[in-house]
């Protein structure tokens, strides 16, 4: 029998931040939900900084979206490619995820904000 998968729910437990979706998923893939972030094969995250934060964990990186606000703040974020978004799930993480999220600072993360902001 093969060993169950287990996600991480990394953010506040509200319908606004995917932890409903998250639910969802977790029960139509058959996954197990943990409290244990080093235990998990997935993290679930609710925005920008899980993500950073999660990719440096070498954790596969999922997300959803239920408006074109989400969506579009999904899509634009700089390692967009390697999240999973509303069920998708990608095979492995993503070594240029990790090194892209160590590079992070404060300076380049208000930099990022402000540049969304002008889009």
């Amino acid at each position: 029998m093969a060993q169950p998968k287990f996600i991480f729910f990394s953010g506040r437990k509200d319908p606004d931040t995917g932890y409903d979706f998250c639910l969802k998923l977790t029960q139509e893939k058959g996954w197990v939900l943990t409290d244990n972030k080093q235990q998990a094969d997935y993290i679930f995250v609710g925005g920008y900084l899980s993500a950073l934060e999660s990719f440096l964990s070498k954790k596969i990186v999922l997300a959803s979206y239920d408006n074109p606000v989400k969506k579009d703040y999904w899509l634009m974020h700089p390692m967009a490619k390697y999240i999973g978004l509303n069920g998708g799930v990608p095979k492995k993480y993503s070594e240029e995820a990790y090194l892209w999220a160590k590079s992070q600072t404060w300076d380049k993360l208000a930099a990022e904000y402000e540049s969304l902001w002008q889009k």
